[in-house]
């Protein structure tokens, strides 16, 4: 009989840091030792590009990336669901998600179609063609061969092309499927498109996969063939550090289920302060003299939590001076120095030079540590902060105390549990700063206690942030003797503390519910032989220990289970979108009782038997515990007024939960099972649960199972702060797997701020957003990789967020010569930008535009052709439009820059991309802005009201930098104003002459009416939630075919301008008389259609106006300004009215719009901006 040969695959990879060529079949690496020329050189290539994408940055080449858990991310096996074997020659936007109900009544598109191919016969011809919106785009391909009369051998011969950009349009999804197609007929118009050839490429696999038969360890030798595919960048298993070895196999963790767990251990938490090390360093880290190279240096952005040159604190209780003065006789004078430990008039001056050359609020004379126990954003009780001795100031200060937490046990605590720390300095009068601080996870990534002497790296002069679960150990500057060399860990100021240490590794989980029945029912006396064949004779649990190392399934059968042998997790594949996330049902959050029984139980219940506390004694010591809330039956049925009282707490939005009192909580716990089936009220009862209580826990793991399916933009709420347990936010990120791409873009701003609250680098959301970005860069990768570097000035969250740009970059594969592009071009643009500032070009602007035009010559010669622009990459550019690039005239000089497209288009003005370059402004507040108007118009498009709404594209490319797309065919209403005269913001008739002008056509003119009435009913809604400061003329835009819109949010939420005392926006939104002259008036129809808009468009945003609450809480460790803390939400809320009925919310606009009518100073504000624009 023939014996068939046996093939494995392995995957042909780089090592980016030994630069060796390896394959791997995922147990074994093989080092590839005879690689071709050509291939080694595309591998350097590949690596440089990375090199420039990553490492050009003024914080990274100052930034330690030593950890144990990065090493372990980046050296893990690769995950199946990052390879994505075929990628997209002819790239396809497509949408997912449903059509709103504004288009119920829309079903045809027109085409026209121009054919660009090499057939001689269909070459030239032009036709148009209207085409119903459920056809196929294969079929939509045939009927046009149709009406040209012509018969193609191949259904897949020919694709259409989106005029002007790389978008085409194929396959066998329906038109209103594709992303253009939803634009397009949004607003009525044609589409105009290219038939042209489908030439298909030499189709190539990615990663390079090469097939070698089974046992059989040759080397690759035919290197041809992976010449057209892109580079795999991975890191191995191992580190490759012979190169003479060519077979390294890969070190397989086992399990050890020699542990002790945590859900055994009732002893107080407790450790010991030691010492705190070269303190001298952290002050020098931080020197005015660094510049950039401070360590609160955070590029523009002014960090809340920065103790540097901030105001002291007093406390009145520790005047320092007042411990010595009994001691004083009434006719001897006090002398400071004679009273502090260093003694001495020399060390007196010594103290006072610290102050001076390290700028601090006042001279340090004692030094302590404040510690506490943070959960989420939370402290984990009430008594979870202590603080040490006071101590004499030094710098390098001897502590040697225990701190005992002794209302909480190691049973109590939670995975997720975070231990801080912050270093206080105190004056002679007790006036404190804190100099330094950091924070440590008590179990780390994985699930493992970390025992005996830790070191930790101190933050120079941050206060603790408890809501970035990434503020750690600091790894950023140092001054080493006066040059910027590499940081190394024995030149930072740091912590050192002993925790406890165990005899065994210890290692986190739930308390079990019959160890804690066992532990309690002391009446019994139950003996440890009892409780053991109380394990012996489970036997779920026995199933559980016999299969801790095998897979499992969970009962749903579409979800399979596989054990990841790196983390000692489990793996979820999700095979409706391919998602993989570390999944953990209870197995892995629970003790494993076998040990239990076997290693350490007596020890524990001879410790039980002598420290037992019964329920009563709960009962009567709650107070001084310090409990979350009084001890009480969590499983008691709920009295009618506690049902009455439960509607009061369910209505209440997240800035009025945090007055919740104990009571309000142990309500919502009572009374879950009555309102488990509204969706949005999921997050209040896991801000009820006492995290501290591993019943509770247990049961908030169980009611997630039971509770009403979350929608996906509600379950992105339970990425924030406050839910850092790991089983929540597993099932927030399985809920919202279920998002198309074009939904998940919409939330890619609140998703890369949740990334900073995760605990561990290797999480559900960070892969994820891995595995979407890969598998579709263009629409997911590229926004996300800015959004990613944009904040990598940001010190608490670089790391993190460094590490997943660079996994981005080594799976990206084609996609990374695209973004290597865009990079170069942004930092170009920076540099021309800053020359263009300086006054080496003059001070004139037409000096300046000159000189810009010379700089673009320039850049053009030094990026390759085509390329991208990142706010928009649809669409290849070929060059700058030079002679049209000019500077605009304002505080900030940006450049409006004007480019020209590749592809050859019918229409001569869609071939034209034009955009502003910003070098100076913080666009992160504009592009929350414009996310929420896009959510904010989805609702409306889904309730089927449609108000025209044209929210532009903005991208920040890096500190203080962005690009900001121009809308095409628009002008703002002061340039109106201009052409009319002085006296334009005068002019009631100023827009519908304006609009007349456009639209000639009576037909035109009556549509383009409509299109104001509806886009300026929207913005004056939109703009009166959110609170838009700054609304003059200028930042009011309107195109010819009636759209009205806003532009430049440097103001929001109610941060309104006032200028010499003088409040220049006296209404909430803008509605100027010339605009109620386009609407007829406003005694006309038009006017009550107008103002019925409004009103609806109002009250629909209020039914979502808790969760629009919640995505700005979202954002407050984005560095926006405006939005820092919680209380600026506060506008929002107000704005919404969210405690009125709808008839009172209604009545409340109606008065809002008779105000802004009735508001006279707006058009003045208007004659003045025309007058400084004019000057």
């Amino acid at each position: 009989m023939k014996q068939f040969q046996q093939y494995t695959n392995w995957i042909i990879c780089l090592d980016p840091d030994s630069h060796q060529i390896y394959s791997t079949n995922g147990d074994m690496i093989i080092i590839e030792s005879n690689v071709d020329v050509d291939y080694k050189n595309k591998c350097e290539h590949a690596l440089l590009d990375m090199d420039y994408i990553l490492y050009n940055h003024d914080n990274i080449a100052h930034w330690l990336q030593d950890s144990a858990e990065v090493e372990q991310y980046r050296r893990r096996t690769i995950p199946s669901y990052l390879l994505h074997p075929k990628q997209q020659q002819y790239r396809r936007y497509l949408v997912e998600s449903n059509m709103g109900f504004s288009f119920s009544n829309i079903y045809t598109i027109k085409f026209n179609i121009y054919c660009k191919c090499s057939n001689d016969f269909l070459n030239g011809k032009q036709t148009k063609i209207e085409f119903n919106l459920m056809t196929s785009a294969d079929e939509t391909i045939q009927m046009i061969l149709t009406q040209f009369q012509y018969e193609s051998s191949s259904s897949n011969q020919f694709i259409l092309q989106v005029d002007g950009y790389q978008e085409y349009i194929y396959g066998e999804q329906p038109l209103f499927q594709f992303t253009r197609i939803r634009n397009i007929i949004r607003d009525t118009q044609v589409l105009n498109t290219i038939l042209i050839d489908y030439l298909p490429s030499n189709n190539f696999d990615y990663p390079p996969i090469y097939q070698r038969p089974k046992d059989n360890y040759e080397l690759i030798n035919d290197w041809n063939k992976y010449l057209n595919v892109p580079v795999f960048i991975w890191f191995p298993k191992q580190k490759i550090l012979n190169q003479q070895v060519n077979i390294l196999k890969q070190n397989r963790i086992v399990n050890d289920l020699d542990f002790i767990y945590s859900g055994q251990c009732d002893f107080y938490f407790s450790f010991k302060i030691i010492k705190i090390d070269q303190l001298k360093n952290l002050f020098e880290s931080d020197f005015d003299r660094l510049g950039k190279k401070r360590s609160t240096y955070n590029g523009t952005t002014k960090l809340n939590n920065i103790t540097k040159n901030q105001p002291s604190q007093i406390n009145k209780n520790k005047n320092i001076l007042m411990f010595h003065k009994k001691h004083i006789q009434n006719d001897e004078p006090f002398i400071p120095n004679r009273y502090i430990s260093f003694g001495g008039i020399e060390n007196r001056n010594y103290i006072k030079q610290i102050q001076t050359l390290f700028n601090l609020n006042f001279e340090p004379y004692l030094i302590s540590i404040q510690t506490s126990l943070y959960y989420g954003d939370k402290l984990l009780t009430n008594s979870s902060i202590k603080e040490s001795q006071l101590i004499p100031f030094s710098f390098s200060p001897t502590f040697n105390e225990s701190i005992k937490f002794t209302q909480i046990k190691y049973s109590m605590l939670p995975l997720e549990v975070k231990l801080c720390f912050s270093v206080l300095i105190y004056s002679a009068h007790g006036e404190s700063q804190i100099i330094g601080s950091t924070s440590m996870y008590l179990f780390d990534h994985n699930s493992k206690f970390k025992q005996g002497l830790q070191n930790i790296n101190l933050w120079p002069f941050y206060d603790i942030n408890p809501k970035i679960g990434c503020f750690q150990d600091f790894k950023g500057e140092i001054n080493l003797d006066n040059n910027y060399k590499r940081c190394r860990p024995k030149c930072y100021s740091y912590l050192t503390i002993k925790m406890d240490c165990f005899h065994s590794p210890f290692k986190w989980s739930l308390r079990d519910q019959k160890f804690q029945q066992f532990q309690g029912s002391l009446k019994d006396c139950l003996s440890v032989r009892h409780y053991a064949d109380l394990v012996r004779s489970d036997s779920q649990l026995q199933k559980q220990i016999e299969n801790k190392k095998n897979h499992h399934f969970m009962k749903d059968h579409k979800m399979q289970l596989d054990f990841d042998k790196t983390t000692g997790s489990v793996i979820q594949q999700n095979k409706r979108k391919g998602i993989s996330i570390l999944q953990n049902a209870e197995s892995q959050r629970s003790s494993n009782f076998s040990q239990l029984a076997r290693n350490s139980l007596n020890n524990f219940i001879q410790h039980f038997m002598s420290n037992r506390m019964t329920a009563n004694y709960y009962k009567e010591n709650s107070d001084r515990l310090g409990l979350a809330y009084p001890y009480k039956d969590i499983d008691q049925t709920p009295k009618t007024e506690d049902l009455a009282y439960l509607q009061t707490l369910l209505s209440a939005t997240s800035l009025d939960r945090v007055h919740y009192s104990q009571l309000d909580k142990f309500l919502l716990m009572i009374c879950r099972h009555h309102y488990k089936t509204l969706p949005y009220a999921l997050q209040l009862f896991l801000k009820a649960v006492n995290w501290a209580d591993p019943k509770q826990v247990r049961e908030a793991h169980q009611m997630i199972k039971e509770w009403i399916a979350l929608p996906p933009q509600i379950a992105l709420i339970l990425l924030d702060s406050h839910f850092p347990d790991e089983i929540v936010r597993l099932y927030a990120v399985d809920r919202i797997s279920l998002l198309s791409d074009d939904e998940l873009s919409l939330y890619l701003l609140q998703l890369s701020q949740a990334l900073q609250f995760e605990k561990n680098i290797y999480n559900p959301l960070g892969e994820l957003l891995l595995e979407r970005a890969s598998a579709n860069p263009f629409q997911i990768g590229q926004e996300l990789f800015w959004l990613l570097k944009s904040q990598l000035n940001l010190k608490p969250s670089f790391l993190r967020y460094f590490i997943w740009l660079e996994q981005l970059i080594m799976i990206c594969g084609q996609f990374r010569e695209t973004i290597v592009k865009e990079v170069r071009l942004n930092n170009l643009l920076m540099e021309s930008s800053v020359k263009i500032k300086s006054k080496q070009f003059g001070t004139e602007m037409n000096q300046k535009t000159e000189a810009l035009k010379r700089e673009l010559q320039q850049i053009s010669q030094n990026i390759a052709q085509p390329f991208t622009f990142p706010i928009d990459a649809r669409m290849q550019i070929a060059n700058f439009d030079i002679d049209q690039c000019k500077v605009l005239n304002s505080k900030k000089l940006p450049l409006k820059l004007y480019l020209k497209s590749c592809q050859e288009s019918i229409n001569k003005q869609i071939n034209q991309l034009q955009v502003i370059f910003k070098n100076g402004d913080d666009l992160k507040q504009d592009m929350l802005t414009l996310q929420i108007i896009k959510i904010i118009d989805t609702i409306w498009l889904d309730s089927g009201l449609d108000f025209k709404m044209k929210p532009y594209k903005v991208i920040a490319t890096d500190d203080q930098v962005g690009m900001i797309e121009v809308v095409l065919d628009s002008l703002n209403i002061s340039e109106i104003h201009d052409k009319i005269g002085a006296f334009g913001a005068f002019d009631e008739k100023a827009l519908i002459d304006y609009l007349h002008q456009q639209n000639p056509n009576a037909e035109d003119f009556n549509k383009s009416k409509d299109i104001f009435l509806r886009s300026c009913a929207g913005y004056c809604v939109a703009t009166y939630v959110l609170g838009i400061g700054d609304r003059h003329s200028g930042n009011i835009m309107i195109k010819s075919s009636g759209h009205i819109f806003h532009i430049d949010f440097g103001h929001f939420l109610g941060n309104f301008k006032i200028k010499f005392g003088i409040n220049r926006e006296r209404a909430k939104f803008v509605l100027t008389p010339e605009m109620l002259t386009v609407m007829g008036g406003q005694d006309s129809e038009t006017f009550k259609q107008f103002e019925k808009h409004c009103l609806d468009a109002y009250n629909l945003i209020r039914k979502h106006g808790r969760w629009l609450v919640d995505l700005f809480l979202m954002n407050l460790t984005a560095g926006i300004p405006e939005l820092s803390n919680a209380e600026d939400v506060r506008y929002l809320q107000d704005r919404l009215a969210l405690n009125l009925s709808e008839q009172e919310a209604t009545m409340k606009f109606r008065q809002e719009i008779i105000t802004s009518i009735n508001d006279k100073w707006r058009r003045v504000d208007n004659f003045f901006h025309t007058l400084k624009r004019k000057g």
